[in-house]
């Protein structure tokens, strides 16, 4: 049985969210296997919650009043793979006593991001259980060549072995240039996401209004309408030069086919230039330009993608796409295409 720690996502947000759709993307490989997904609480279900779907079983329950039953799951596993860092904070005791074959997944660099988000006391916790996991892993995933770097530099004498696999969502279908009328003449320019701080909402909204013109539309596709609709309120951007949406991931290929320009304004600080966001490979996949702050994002300099910076932004830009960034995402998905069951070497 391998046991995953990590919650299963069940909800269209859920599959939305970057790191489910990570989630998500792991399972495929395994749907052969009997595998557990473990989400644990400190507080909350107080009730064990169980779903099973074939091969695979999810339970979400409380560390206290099924202790022993997550010690039995840690017993009887022969892989655990830990989804995020995160996952690991109440079940750190367990990774200790238990002698078996470890795989972390990474995901990002969680002391750091903490930092940025001014939660000391969580970045100081979140170091020690690092530093911990480090000493019984076997495997590292990474999203980006970078974040290896970063963590090979961090813990040299660390033994666990690192592969690079990026997060390319399910739900990509192949775009090839030309294949249909992208747009409607004006500068389509697009933001997919929600309006988290790191994401720099306020400026792109600020830039927005300083560009209205005829000649650009603007849209946001996001799960979080309602904040985006009164910030678009209290700065007074007319509403026929900006389209608010929320739309299911299978439906946003409608909307970048016809995008030329995409906001992804991510600032120069380690937490970016390690990740691989979901944003980026979508937009690139469908040959859309970002509009960066930094272009140190992840590995995409190194693949060199085309972006333009958030100052050359206005109503004179082309209305085109960009080749080399669909190949910059056919060069991903050739780097992604090993056997990741053999790669990680599964006991």
């Amino acid at each position: 049985m391998i046991l995953f720690l990590s919650k299963y996502p069940q909800t269209p947000e859920e599959f939305r969210d970057g790191f489910y759709q990570r989630v998500e993307n792991i399972d495929r490989f395994f749907v052969d296997d009997q595998r557990t997904y473990l989400s644990v609480s400190f507080f909350k279900n107080l009730k064990k919650k169980v779903r099973k779907d074939e091969n695979r079983e999810e339970i979400d329950c409380n560390l206290f009043l099924h202790f022993f039953m997550i010690f039995n799951l840690f017993r009887k596993s022969s892989l655990v793979y830990i989804q995020s860092i995160y996952n690991a904070l109440y079940m750190i005791g367990f990774i200790l006593l238990f002698k078996k074959y470890y795989v972390l997944d990474l995901h990002g660099v969680v002391p750091e991001e903490l930092v940025m988000q001014q939660k000391e006391k969580h970045a100081r916790v979140f170091s020690i259980i690092e530093k911990l996991l480090f000493i019984k892993m076997k495997v590292c995933i990474a999203v980006t060549n970078r974040m290896v770097h970063h963590y090979k530099s961090k813990y040299p004498k660390s033994k666990t072995k690192y592969i690079v696999y990026a997060i390319l969502p399910s739900h990509l279908k192949p775009y090839q240039l030309n294949s249909e009328i992208d747009n409607t003449g004006k500068i389509e320019i697009i933001y997919s996401g929600n309006a988290q701080v790191w994401q720099n909402v306020d400026l792109m909204l600020d830039t927005i209004k300083n560009n209205l013109s005829d000649k650009i539309h603007f849209t946001i596709l996001t799960g979080d309408p309602e904040t985006f609709n009164a910030k678009i309120a209290s700065l007074k951007i007319k509403k026929n030069q900006i389209t608010v949406k929320s739309v299911k991931p299978e439906e946003l290929d409608q909307y970048y086919k016809k995008s030329n320009y995409g906001f992804v304004l991510r600032d120069d600080f380690l937490v970016n230039q390690v990740a691989c966001p979901t944003k980026i490979i979508e937009y690139l996949n469908y040959g859309i330009i970002p509009i960066v702050l930094s272009e140190k994002i992840g590995d995409f300099s190194e693949y060199g993608y085309d972006y333009i910076f958030l100052n050359q932004l206005n109503e004179r830009l082309e209305t085109r796409k960009s080749e080399k960034n669909i190949d910059v995402i056919f060069q991903l998905y050739k780097d992604n295409s090993f056997d990741f069951k053999n790669k990680i070497g599964i006991p």
